[in-house]
């Protein structure tokens, strides 16, 4: 027997509750209000990466680091990185609710 995982699970077909569930984690981020421009740069690509195959990492806190290294594209040397740990953990709040809803 061979062990699915959520990413190999993900790429061999959509399942209905997993359409689900990008469907309400979509509705969370369209809800999230931005006001800094740090959040403008950043929330876009962080939802990608989230809805992306390996997204589940992200929610779990495990960053690979082709997500890392997409994430910094969008970041200009001008941003601190306390910064940017306030902003991703304040938004954290979004990705506990995409674990819940799975």
């Amino acid at each position: 027997m061979t062990l699915i995982t959520m990413s190999s699970a993900f790429r061999l077909g959509p399942h209905p509750l997993l359409h689900h569930c990008r469907t309400v984690c979509n509705e969370q981020f369209e809800q999230y209000q931005i006001t800094t421009d740090l959040e403008q740069l950043l929330l876009p690509k962080r939802n990608q990466l989230v809805l992306s195959p390996e997204g589940h990492r992200i929610c779990l806190g495990n960053w690979n680091t082709a997500q890392l290294e997409s994430l910094s594209t969008v970041l200009l040397p001008s941003n601190s990185s306390e910064a940017i740990t306030a902003v991703l953990l304040d938004v954290s709040r979004s990705l506990v609710k995409r674990v819940d809803t799975l």
